[in-house]
């Protein structure tokens, strides 16, 4: 299972940005009214209400025609795995922003856009995308800026799609050491650089190292949000497939049962995320020759879903 927070996104709330010199303006009313309709937007994607959230960035759109609604649209679709919407909304927002001149925009629609090619199956496109932004985002900010080693990051995601490990290893590794010079050895940005390196080296057998740079990011995670945070149960379970790759399969349980009781603890017994720990720990348990507690594992996990899901069986097919 690769790492939570692996690739990344460059959007956040901001005020809709002004019209260049010589384009249609609009008026003051107009534009408050939209950016407030674009923050309600903001606010429900924060807490994960995104077809909500969709409405609202589609009505700030139809008010002002800005790039930040377009990115956040399409964040929204992407985020429901709607994929073509996705697409199309970005396309249309990139063009939007390239038309203005807003090169900051246009760098966070290329990344976004190659997150959606990825998830398409398109790595090629994704990587010609992500490059650009990267390019731009370096040549505004400078070499040195976390938007830069977000860009890395998602380079990095790409090209170990590709299994290109070499270059995945060195744009990840470039990605922490921005973060480490900007933000020091013990934030939580540089968690998730720590975590995503782990995993790359876990596909790539080696598995000590992996161990110790997914260590160190639980470590980090751990101070900034506490032992019960969904970010440390993440950690967990990735230290929990490092060791089963290695064969330590009770180091392997302790761990990936930890993260079930963090996850539990910050979601709730029956939340549809817990099955993912749930049928982990059941994998385990079953390789370490205990069928019975993998099958009740296992039905824990179906009736989960199933009453996720509203019908018997659980997984919609």
């Amino acid at each position: 299972m690769i790492a939570a927070r692996q690739h990344e996104s460059q959007w956040y709330p901001a005020s809709p940005a002004a019209a260049k010199d010589g384009e249609k303006r609009e008026g003051p009313r107009e534009t408050d009214e939209a950016g407030t309709v674009y923050r309600e937007g903001v606010l429900l994607f924060n807490r994960q209400k995104f077809a909500a959230s969709i409405d609202r960035f589609r009505e700030a759109l139809s008010q002002v025609k800005q790039p930040e609604f377009y990115i956040a649209l399409g964040s929204a679709h992407l985020a429901l795995d709607e994929l073509d919407l996705a697409e199309n909304q970005l396309h249309e927002g990139l063009e939007l922003a390239q038309e203005r001149g807003d090169e900051g925009a246009s760098a966070a629609l290329q990344n976004l856009l190659g997150q959606v090619l990825l998830k398409k199956g398109d790595p090629e496109r994704a990587l010609q995308h992500t490059m650009q932004a990267f390019k731009i985002d370096a040549r505004i900010y400078g070499p040195n800026h976390p938007a830069v080693a977000t860009d890395a990051n998602n380079i990095g995601q790409i090209f170990q799609d590709m299994g290109d490990w070499q270059r995945a290893y060195q744009f990840t590794l470039h990605a922490l050491t921005i973060d480490e010079r900007v933000y020091g050895p013990d934030h939580p940005s540089v968690a998730v650089r720590l975590n995503n390196l782990g995993q790359l080296l876990l596909a790539r057998g080696e598995l000590e190292r992996a161990l110790q740079y997914t260590k160190r990011a639980m470590r980090i995670d751990q101070q900034a949000y506490g032992d019960l945070h969904h970010y440390v149960a993440v950690d967990a379970n990735n230290v929990g497939k490092i060791l089963q790759a290695r064969g330590d399969l009770d180091g392997a349980l302790e761990y990936m049962q930890c993260a079930l009781l963090i996850d539990e603890s910050f979601y709730g017994c029956d939340h549809p995320s817990m099955t993912i720990r749930i049928i982990s720990v059941a994998q385990i348990l079953e390789a370490k020759g205990d069928a019975a507690g993998a099958l009740r594992q296992m039905a824990r996990a179906e009736r989960i879903e199933e009453k996720a899901s509203g019908r018997p069986g659980g997984r919609k097919r």
